[in-house]
Parts: structure tokens; sequence; C-alpha cells
């Protein structure tokens, strides 16, 4: 898992690059979560991503709604 993360006060940019699937995404997911729980929002570039599952699929669609229901915002793209 590689991953570059730019902060600017409440909002966060992380560029992924390489794959997302069932053995990065612990990785990740933590990333995120932590991020969930500073209440930033997030920007997701996966324009690096290569090969994205099910399973990683689900669990950013998580971390949409814990953002939403936060009043935060989470963006892929």
């Amino acid at each position: 898992m590689a991953f570059d993360m730019q902060r600017e006060g409440d909002n966060v940019r992380i560029t992924f690059d390489g794959d997302i699937d069932l053995i990065s995404m612990t990785g990740l997911k933590n990333l995120l979560f932590s991020l969930i729980k500073d209440d930033v929002n997030i920007d997701f570039d996966a324009s690096r991503v290569e090969f994205l599952d099910s399973s990683g699929i689900g669990m950013l669609m998580l971390v949409k709604k814990m953002q939403h229901s936060r009043n935060r915002a989470f963006h892929i793209w």
C-alpha cells in the first residue's frame, strides 16, 4: 500500500497507489477511520488505483456514509 497524504486545515487529500483489495484494505481502512475520528473532510484520489474489488468498494461506501452522518465530505475521484 502506497499513498500520499496532504492536510490543509480540516481538509485531507489522499492519493492512493496500487490495489484496493482484501489484502490492502485493512491499512487503508485504519487510515480512513482515523481521519473520520479527526473530523476532517476527505478527498480520495483514486486515479492511480490499479484494481478495486468488492471489499474495497464496500469499505469506501461505509466511509462515505460515516462522513455524511458527521456532516463531513468524502469525495472519490
